[in-house]
């Protein structure tokens, strides 16, 4: 590498591009990241209203997909700023279930991924691990079922409210897992 050439450079720092640029960095390469927009403060940047941060954090540009068949891709569709799709879906961690590899077996459409669910399991434990996923000590859907690493965020009365709402219909409900750290790391804060 030469002094002003990087070994590496990822474009889009979110949840997993994250993971790996602070590996790469880990083993001694020399790595950059650009991500679209701005690098945001959550304990002043953030509103707890999806209207007043639409234009702030969702990505308004058209997109057009390329190739034999392109696809238009509408509005809003992703993250915009240092953390690109976890900001945009306000931090959900969820997985894909192991079905949503199979679903032209299981559904008869699209195709079959030429992998499984447990082929990147690992990477998700990996990814949850490094950003310190806060999730429910059981979580009732999909193969992974908790522990996340750090403990769910303490519910507000609306939670309550749903909660007992659910349990009257008998539908089950739970904390879903979040890249948003729910006790302060030694470099991060709440």
């Amino acid at each position: 590498m030469s002094a002003n050439k990087p070994d590496i450079v990822i474009v889009g720092v979110g949840g997993a591009g994250a993971v790996l640029a602070a590996k790469l960095a880990r083993a001694g390469m020399s790595v950059i990241g650009f991500d679209a927009g701005p690098h945001r403060d959550s304990s002043k940047d953030f509103a707890s209203d999806e209207l007043s941060m639409f234009g702030e954090l969702f990505w308004l540009d058209e997109r057009i997909s390329a190739g034999r068949d392109p696809i238009e891709l509408g509005r809003p569709n992703s993250g915009r700023g240092v953390g690109g799709g976890t900001v945009h879906f306000v931090g959900y961690a969820l997985r894909f279930h192991e079905d949503d590899f199979r679903t032209k077996t299981v559904d008869d459409v699209g195709e079959d991924w030429p992998i499984s669910y447990w082929d990147i399991e690992p990477y998700y434990a990996e990814v949850e691990r490094f950003n310190q996923v806060s999730g429910p000590m059981f979580f009732p859907w999909g193969s992974y079922h908790g522990p996340y690493p750090k403990r769910s965020h303490f519910r507000a009365c609306m939670h309550e409210t749903f909660q007992l709402g659910c349990e009257r219909l008998g539908a089950r409900s739970t904390a879903g897992p979040m890249f948003i750290i729910s006790s302060p790391t030694r470099d991060r804060p709440a």
